[in-house]
């Protein structure tokens, strides 16, 4: 009994910091949070999933996984109110940078992990019996419709402010003058509301195929909207967003490609998180990419490779020491301080 006893307060006064013995571990018990995206969107069912191989592979280190949202989560990791977090490319940047959503309000303990560990599609949908059928419709001469966009703090909610702002209308117009009713709420809340009716449109940031937009067809006619040139155009000067395509297929098999808003997932990470912690997740995520797409189909597009140059943020150090150690830096500049240097002109 004497000798586990003195095992213990050696293991103890080893954990502390104060002996290094074998057999006790040389580091505390280590919990980070990290921010995600609404409860039941991809972001949260991505992050749940992935931190099992983490905390796997990392046994000290235990995440709690929460609902953030697209504009929140930099601004989140910043405060220190989470040390983990998703953010979208364009978003990312603008953090960063202090700019355009974020103007004069740098965020420059925000650095990051990866990039592309999902891209996220803007889907606007329209329920196959309303009546207007264009984007330019729905802002411009609409009267009367009920729509459903995500929560304030979400990028689906940010993206269609910007929408507004680029017909020169707002939520106050749409409103009060043209009738419109407009629900925010999580991914469930929308997609339960879209298919008993309350609402015949929707505007969410998906990556495909998004299991909600699958649940929603099995219950309710719909066609996804495409985005004009020109909206595109506006919206990647002004912001930096993205252009893709929402394969044809990829929810009904008349469906065409439809051109849309395209962001890139970033995982981002406070600038103060220990080298080691955050070469640890690195190497868990890179060492597990073939299992990642079992957690979220979207995850396909992930590949374990980062050019510093063209990242929206500093690359984290301990990130920075993974690439370079299993050579997976594909830009020329590896000292991970030239993130956003670059993004802006892409």
């Amino acid at each position: 009994m004497m000798r586990k006893a003195v095992a213990a307060i050696l293991c103890l006064l080893a954990v502390a910091g104060m002996l290094l013995l074998p057999g006790c571990s040389g580091e505390r018990p280590q919990s980070m949070e990290w921010t995600t995206g609404q409860v039941g969107g991809g972001w949260y069912t991505m992050a749940a999933g992935l931190a099992k191989f983490i905390h796997r592979d990392n046994p000290g280190l235990s995440l709690k996984v929460v609902p953030g949202g697209g504009t929140v989560n930099a601004t989140k990791i910043q405060a220190g109110r989470s040390q983990l977090g998703w953010g979208l490319d364009a978003l990312t940047y603008q953090a960063v940078a202090g700019t355009a959503l974020y103007e004069g309000n740098p965020h420059p303990d925000v650095t990051m992990i990866g990039m592309s560990f999902s891209d996220i599609y803007t889907h606007f949908l329209r329920a196959g019996d309303a009546e207007y059928r264009s984007i330019e419709d729905i802002f411009t001469i609409a009267e009367d419709i009920n729509i459903g966009v995500t929560k304030a703090g979400s990028s689906d909610e940010r993206v269609f402010s910007w929408l507004m702002e680029f017909h020169e209308t707002s939520y106050e117009e749409l409103r009060r003058r043209r009738g419109f009713k407009i629900n925010h709420g999580n991914i469930f809340e929308l997609s339960s509301q879209f298919k008993d009716g309350q609402v015949d449109y929707l505007f969410i940031n998906q990556g495909v195929p998004a299991a909600a937009v699958i649940d929603m067809s099995q219950s309710r006619e719909f066609e996804l909207l495409p985005f004009s040139d020109a909206m595109l155009e506006v919206l990647r000067d002004t912001y930096g967003l993205g252009r893709g395509f929402i394969a044809a297929g990829a929810y009904a098999a008349d469906q065409d490609d439809i051109q849309t808003i395209k962001m890139e997932t970033a995982l981002l990470v406070h600038r103060r998180m220990p080298d080691h912690t955050v070469y640890g997740i690195t190497r868990s995520l890179c060492e597990n990419q073939e299992n990642l797409v079992a957690v979220h189909g979207s995850a396909a597009v992930f590949d374990c490779t980062l050019d510093p140059e063209t990242a929206p943020a500093d690359v984290h150090p301990g990130a920075l020491r993974y690439y370079g150690e299993e050579g997976r830096h594909s830009g020329g500049d590896a000292s991970g301080d030239a993130g956003g240097a670059h993004f802006a002109e892409q």
